[in-house]
């Protein structure tokens, strides 16, 4: 639902994404995430051939046998219209599987072989302020911090609790911007997930993270320690102060509340 604040529904952002279809040429080839109910629904409708990829095994790509090995990657077998194949991610998340399926739709229509699509993905590095891990003082932090939406802070935080095991965890979160009336309920749901997970501090930075604190809040069982900061300066001296050698920092916001400031300044001043 990024963007919605400006296009007003979802149906409207489907409509201003498809205008890219203006310039494809008649034989052209439309690739879509065939796990999105809305993205779904336009097999045989558009007047292009379509290929849907995700976890549905009645999708043209498909993925199963999904395995997290945690900060190593992400294992899974892929089964399309020409082979099945056993492929390994070397970035952790689950989510990252339809990113690889994505691209490997695109490299099945160019022909490219089992064997470059392989190594292709293999050869995968993130870009900085993209699920940046890094460990300081004994002190492991997820550096997300180039842009948040819903569901990139709920993949981001799936990725907190597969490699935490025992560890302490934080989720550090700034404002997602850019959703309109949504933004109450979509902050609220990550406070309440955050809380039913049991993750032990959530910090909010920003005007709307307050809706994070008060979704947490309203978790009957929850126990996590939550607090509220209008800015990333002020909340940094207590991230600072209760911060312990063996936690795990998320640290996650839309690029307008300077958490990759705030992450940068945490691993190079230090935590302890």
């Amino acid at each position: 639902i990024s963007h919605i604040e400006i296009l007003g529904s979802r149906q409207n952002i489907l409509k201003a994404k498809l205008e890219i279809l203006d310039g494809l040429s008649p034989e052209g080839v439309v690739i879509l995430n065939g796990d999105d109910e809305l993205l779904s629904g336009l097999k045989g409708l558009l007047r292009f051939k379509t290929l849907l990829y995700g976890i549905d095994e009645n999708l043209d790509i498909w993925a199963y046998d999904l395995s997290s090995r945690g900060e190593e990657g992400v294992s899974f077998q892929v089964r399309t219209e020409k082979s099945d194949m056993e492929l390994f991610i070397p970035a952790p998340g689950i989510h990252n599987v339809h990113n690889a399926l994505a691209g490997i739709a695109v490299a099945e229509c160019l022909n490219m072989s089992e064997k470059e699509i392989r190594e292709g993905i293999l050869r995968f590095t993130g870009e900085e302020m993209r699920m940046n891990i890094t460990e300081k003082d004994g002190i492991k932090i997820i550096n997300d911090t180039y842009n948040a939406a819903p569901s990139s802070v709920r993949a981001a935080i799936d990725v907190l609790c597969e490699i935490s095991a025992n560890r302490r965890r934080w989720v550090i979160l700034g404002d997602m911007l850019e959703l309109g009336d949504w933004a109450e309920e979509a902050h609220k749901k990550i406070g309440k997930l955050v809380s039913r997970l049991g993750i032990e501090y959530m910090v909010g930075i920003g005007s709307l993270a307050k809706w994070y604190i008060e979704g947490a809040n309203e978790e009957p069982s929850g126990r996590t320690v939550t607090k509220w900061f209008s800015t990333a300066a002020e909340a940094k001296p207590y991230i600072k102060a209760l911060v312990q050698k063996g936690d795990v920092l998320l640290i996650k916001g839309s690029r307008m509340i300077k958490l990759d400031v705030l992450a940068k300044e945490l691993l190079t001043e230090g935590l302890n």
